[in-house]
């Protein structure tokens, strides 16, 4: 997906730029563009680079960025050459320790070539390190590491030249999975939106990244290193690897363990209670680095949700003027679903004055985390958490309150009202009613497993494809087909996400996306929008994901999915990713039409005849005879037709001969339909060859005006006008 060489020419450069820092004793850039440079030759390698010892490379920039950060450090602190000597040894000692117990690990899982390969890292690191003049304690340790690791390993190869290992087998079914399943069209869709914020962020591929040495070749679920229990852990290299859902896929984001601290030392971003902890910093790290830095505009929590756990998002707009909000039916669905683990909810207050933010202790335009919610003696209860830690709600059922607080609920809920009242730590209970009063939206992220068959798309519309609106007609429009198949009745989810790559375009987002889903339609596509009415019709939000759901009766149907935009300006990219209990197929639907001719003309005077409605004018409106000069029995036109939207226009295809009887499409006349303003289409398969005549026609006689045809055809055909 990647030019290799232009990866290894980045590398280089960055290279340089580091070796000109450090000439320069500025340590802390060129670690910075050392690091660049290693990750740009790991992407080199995974993009195919053939260039020799591409991997030894990186892992010497890596290893120079780590010395030249304890460097950095020592020197901060005043100490002299001989007293940062030991500050870099014993970070190699521990790097060489962390790869030498990850061998082990892979070792004991039977991976025998990744354990092999590991050992042989250790033992290169540790026997490097006796240039480094260790005292006799650290060289006892360095001996004894790499004597233990270097008989392993020549154990293992050992084991293989009699009993080949299955490792290089699993990898090639991996990779064949992978690769195999995108076409030309949606992998230039998938690099052409890696780059976000001038970075590139290619997909991250299971059977090439977890094999990728950062001295930590662990599969994780978001961030690694992790332990053998999954847990995340402290990496000695100070090195991370995150996967984040963006773009249609997940892509992976390299960060080192550098954080905005103040003078003091007090970190200047999110943070754990728990000081032992560094994933909250981390991960934020990740996020804002991808987002184009810590200034970021900012999001909403369910696109942050999605990237972090690829959990499907759904947007349900509370305020009480919304006639699609039914507040019973919503409680009982997150009630339900909640405890169950099949989602993770947050819920967003919208704009308020200042007076009734302080009043009602809440944050304008702010999500709080949703940890439970609860119907008890006929009370619904939502337990929220503000990130920020501290200011909660001081309304009905808060620490404030404690008329409603009595004895038998705060047992029932496990509160005790004075704990709560002696420390805000930002957690609260809130009744349902005042949520709906008070905040705006769920944020609501849906597991996918809950769904056994899914399946996606990436795709992109250009901005000249079709109209800027398509109030009048949405023939240019992206659409594709699913057919379902269900036995019992089956939920069926679609979710359009717009694939974004700057952060200006999340503060002033112009792209109102949307998808309109019709059923059973008589038609190949649809051409004229609501000339059939929507099965389903989302609102046109500017938000990069918008979700569909319906229900799937017993039985098989076909839907027509429309992607729409409010005014299109731009070429955007996006992903479709349908999930359902029942089994389905998604397909594009795609032109058949190989033969395009373009005429226009004008009603105007005598042939402005009207609609059939006229029929004494009728007659005098232009007509077109279109020759299909073959004799098959299969032929598919489409003609459609544009004018003025001041008024309504149609047509009608007569037939005058044919030279197949066999044709299956037996009609002699047939109509475009309603009369529309500004657009209408007729669309016919299974015709003999033979002689057609097209009349255009408005709806009232003595309209006058122009219009434009395009007639289509899957084989030659000539027209003509003859009237």
């Amino acid at each position: 997906m990647v030019d290799p060489a232009a990866l290894e020419a980045d590398a280089k450069n960055f290279a340089d730029v580091a070796a000109t820092y450090e000439t320069s004793k500025q340590y802390e850039a060129a670690v910075f563009f050392y690091t660049e440079a290693a990750q740009a030759l790991i992407n080199a390698q995974t993009a195919g680079s053939t260039t020799p010892n591409i991997r030894d490379i990186a892992h010497r920039y890596i290893k120079r960025a780590e010395d030249l950060k304890a460097m950095s450090s020592t020197r901060d602190t005043d100490v002299g050459v001989e007293g940062r000597r030991p500050s870099v040894l014993q970070n190699s000692l521990s790097r060489a320790k962390f790869i030498f117990h990850d061998a082990i690990t892979e070792d004991e899982k039977g991976n025998f070539d990744e354990a092999v390969e590991l050992y042989g890292s250790a033992v290169e690191l540790l026997l490097s390190l006796r240039a480094q003049s260790p005292n006799e304690s650290t060289m006892k340790e360095i001996k004894k590491l790499a004597n233990e690791a270097l008989s392993r390993a020549e154990v293992l190869k050992d084991r293989g030249k009699s009993k080949p290992t299955t490792a290089q087998v699993t990898s090639g079914a991996s990779t064949s999975r992978q690769t195999g399943g995108y076409s030309a069209e949606e992998l230039k869709v998938l690099k052409a939106t890696s780059t976000i914020n001038g970075r590139e962020y290619p997909p991250f591929l299971d059977f090439i990244d977890l094999r990728m040495r950062f001295a930590f070749p662990k599969p994780y679920t978001i961030i690694y290193p992790q332990s053998r229990d999954g847990e995340a852990v402290y990496n000695p290299c100070g090195m991370y690897v995150v996967r984040f859902h963006i773009n249609g896929v997940p892509r992976k984001v390299v960060i080192d363990d550098y954080l905005p601290m103040a003078r003091n030392g007090e970190l200047l971003c999110s943070f754990s209670t728990n000081r032992s902890e560094l994933w909250v910093s981390l991960l934020e790290k990740a996020y804002m680095k991808v987002m184009g830095g810590y200034d970021f505009p900012g999001s909403n929590s369910g696109i942050d949700l999605h990237a972090l756990t690829g959990w499907i998002p759904e947007r349900i707009t509370i305020r009480s003027n919304n006639m699609s909000f039914n507040k019973d039916r919503e409680f009982r669905r997150l009630l339900s679903r909640f405890h169950r683990g099949h989602c993770l909810c947050t819920v967003a207050t919208g704009e308020m004055t200042e007076d009734v933010a302080t009043r009602a202790g809440l944050v304008p335009s702010h999500a709080y985390a949703m940890l439970d919610i609860r119907e008890v003696d006929d009370k619904r209860l939502l337990l929220l958490k503000n990130p920020w830690s501290h200011l909660r709600w001081k309304g009905n059922f808060s620490e404030q309150d404690s008329r409603n607080w009595t004895p038998q609920l705060q047992a029932k809920l496990n509160y005790d009202l004075s704990s709560a009242q002696a420390v805000d730590n930002g957690v609260f209970w809130i009744d349902y009613d005042s949520v709906c009063h008070y905040f705006d939206v769920f944020y609501v992220n849906w597991n996918p497993e809950l769904f056994q068959h899914t399946t996606c798309v990436h795709d992109m519309w250009l901005a000249h494809d079709g109209p800027k609106k398509d109030s009048y007609s949405c023939a240019n429009n992206p659409q594709y087909n699913l057919e379902v198949q269900a036995t019992v009745a089956a939920p069926v989810w679609a979710l359009l996400t717009r694939h974004i790559t700057d952060k200006e375009d999340f503060a002033d987002n112009k792209e109102f996306i949307a998808l309109v889903v019709y059923k059973n339609i008589k038609t190949r596509k649809v051409y004229c929008p609501y000339e059939v009415e929507p099965f389903r019709d989302s609102v046109r939000a500017n938000s990069p994901h918008c979700l569909v759901q319906f229900l799937q009766d017993p039985g098989t149907a076909n839907y027509t999915f429309v992607v729409s935009q409010f005014e299109k300006n731009n070429t955007i990219r996006y992903t479709l990713r349908v999930y359902s209990t029942a089994p389905f197929v998604l397909s594009k639907i795609t032109d058949p039409y190989k033969v395009e001719k373009q005429v226009t003309g004008q009603w105007k005077g005598a042939n402005a005849g009207g609609c059939p409605n006229h029929p004494d004018t009728y007659d005098r409106n232009p007509c077109y005879q279109i020759n299909l000069s073959n004799n098959e029995l299969d032929n598919q036109l489409l003609v459609e037709m544009r004018g003025p939207k001041d008024y309504a226009i149609g047509c009608e295809l007569i037939k005058v001969s044919a030279t197949n009887p066999d044709a299956p499409n037996k009609m002699e006349r047939k109509s475009s339909g309603t009369y529309r303003r500004g657009y209408v289409a007729l669309e016919q398969a299974g015709l003999s060859g033979g002689i057609y005549n097209l009349v255009v026609s408005t709806y009232y006689p003595n309209q006058e005006g122009p219009y434009i045809l395009n007639f289509k055809s899957l084989r030659p055909f000539t027209v003509n006008c003859i009237r």
